[in-house]
């Protein structure tokens, strides 16, 4: 089992009927519901300065890693699988990093989205 959080950039607030649709359609592989944004790169970018990718990981040190699975993401979009006991240790910590890059979280566990300040 795996805890999940999505994220992306939006210019106006939504909803969470809108977040949880467009988490399904990037699960799906569709990743024509958000638009690119530098945010998610620099958003990953300080992230795995903090947890290095799992990728990244050497296999001697991978219990280790908080990341169940490779990070999906898209130039608009990225999803991060952590393991179950990670996720809930670091799930706050990961998404006010995400708001500090202005980007939305979509939590599938609580199902519930996280909006920056700026869609306030």
């Amino acid at each position: 089992m795996s805890f999940d959080l999505s994220f992306w950039h939006e210019d106006q607030p939504i909803t969470l009927d809108q977040a949880r649709h467009i988490y399904t359609r990037l699960c799906d592989d569709d990743s024509t519901v958000v638009t690119a944004h530098p945010n998610v790169a620099l958003f990953l970018a300080e992230l795995t300065r903090h947890y290095p990718a799992i990728d990244d990981v050497p296999e001697d040190k991978l219990d280790d890693s908080p990341w169940s699975c490779a990070f999906s993401v898209t130039s608009g979009s990225a999803i991060v699988c952590m393991t179950w006991p990670a996720g809930t240790k670091l799930a706050s910590f990961v998404i006010q990093l995400a708001m500090q890059h202005d980007l939305v979280c979509y939590d599938p566990q609580q199902d519930a989205v996280h909006s920056p300040a700026s869609l306030s």
